[in-house]
């Protein structure tokens, strides 16, 4: 039920269903807000027009330096009512004069003036912590400070950007997992879990990820010209933009699932200090799906899978240790391995398919220079002064092996 105005009787009726619950019986209103409504209802031809004003408004004002907060008087012989009911009501946002224009019935309401009241919006902003606070176990929906904050997280992101927008705040700070909508726009912002056990981010197909970096999260679904992605756990997830020259870059991620990308993406996507996190002969899989995308992984362990290079695509992987596989969907592209790491080249009958083997070390080479090195005749080592030679002299004249010295 929104605020009303019997202009007759000059009755400002506020339900209890606009203000916003703080704990308990307790809710808050902020009075800058009712003065906006209050504003919009004067200024509608078919209601307030005619009439008197509601209340005057006095800006904030900044006297040698230091801000002194907004005052509204309701005037003209205006009364406020608030829906009847046992609850309290906390007024913030401005000085005003609403206890001294209440029609009294059982609501408690409580002014918090202050004569020289320093304006609060420094105080708000710090309050969030430079981010927006999102819960949806315990948080409670609205867009009227405290909302959003450590204190009084919001229980949805679409008020969440709202408070964002006014305050000036570009993170998004998730307590416990979330769905991300279809239309929903998070362009620009940062988008931080409490930890990726924690908080899962589920992106529907349709929501708005441009330039988006999502931090300390499991995430999963559709993305679109993401800017990174960084201490995440990586489900299953489709790129589905088809944005010309993109820089994505992970970092410290762990791949759970299938990474694919759009046809038509193009840009660099750069992979550092990843790992997979599949258990046993299973890997994650890194789909390039066709698109004109390079991309570089510096330090990955563990497994990993690539499918369908087919535009020229220029790859460089580095192992500190794993297995690359390469499907046979690979037909055209060039791509340098080095590391300690198994290939599986599954798409080596493709000519335009370049896999190049730099200084690879696999479980095979280790192997074969442990049996090298214990497989050696004696006889071999004869360079005198060697460990060999030492070695070898001893089991000569011995016959058994004698502590060196």
């Amino acid at each position: 039920m929104p605020v009303s105005v019997d202009w007759g009787s000059q009755v400002i009726t506020v339900p209890q269903d606009y203000l916003t619950f703080v704990s308990g019986t307790t809710y808050q209103l902020n009075v800058n807000t009712l003065r906006l409504t209050l504003k919009d209802l004067e200024d509608d031809l078919t209601g307030g027009m005619p009439y008197l004003d509601t209340h005057r408004h006095i800006a904030p004002i900044t006297l040698s330096g230091t801000t002194y907060s907004r005052f509204i008087e309701i005037i003209n012989d205006y009364t406020i009512t608030f829906e009847d009911g046992f609850y309290q009501v906390n007024l913030s946002g401005a000085n005003n004069n609403i206890v001294d224009v209440l029609n009294r019935n059982s609501v408690s309401v409580v002014a918090n003036n202050s004569s020289g009241l320093i304006s609060s919006d420094q105080l708000e902003y710090s309050s969030f912590q430079n981010r927006i606070t999102i819960d949806t176990v315990n948080g409670v929906s609205g867009t009227t400070f405290p909302i959003g904050t450590v204190g009084t997280p919001v229980n949805n992101i679409s008020d969440a950007l709202l408070i964002a927008q006014g305050v000036g705040i570009t993170q998004l700070f998730f307590k416990n997992s979330y769905t991300i909508a279809s239309g929903i726009d998070l362009t620009n912002y940062e988008l931080v879990g409490e930890a990726p056990s924690r908080t899962t981010l589920t992106f529907e197909s349709g929501s708005i990820t441009t330039n988006v970096e999502i931090i300390n999260s499991s995430v999963e679904g559709y993305l679109g010209n993401i800017a990174g992605l960084t201490n995440c756990h990586l489900l299953n997830i489709t790129e589905t933009s088809d944005a010309t020259g993109v820089e994505m870059n992970i970092y410290d991620c762990v791949f759970d699932g299938n990474f694919t990308l759009s046809s038509g993406l193009s840009g660099d996507v750069q992979i550092f200090n990843c790992k997979s996190g599949v258990a046993g002969s299973s890997v994650p899989i890194f789909d390039v799906n066709s698109s004109s995308v390079n991309f570089f992984v510096r330090d990955y362990t563990g497994g990993i899978e690539i499918r369908n290079i087919t535009n020229g695509n220029i790859a460089s992987l580095d192992f500190l240790s794993g297995q690359v596989l390469f499907a046979s969907t690979c037909t055209t592209g060039t791509v340098v391995v080095r590391g300690l790491c198994k290939i599986v080249n599954n798409a080596s009958g493709n000519p335009n398919f370049t896999l190049s083997n730099e200084v690879t070390v696999t479980a095979t080479d280790v192997e074969n220079i442990a049996a090298a090195v214990w497989d050696k005749l004696v006889a071999s080592h004869i360079d005198s002064g060697t460990f060999g030679e030492k070695v070898g002299r001893k089991l000569l004249t011995t016959g058994k092996f004698i502590a060196l010295k």
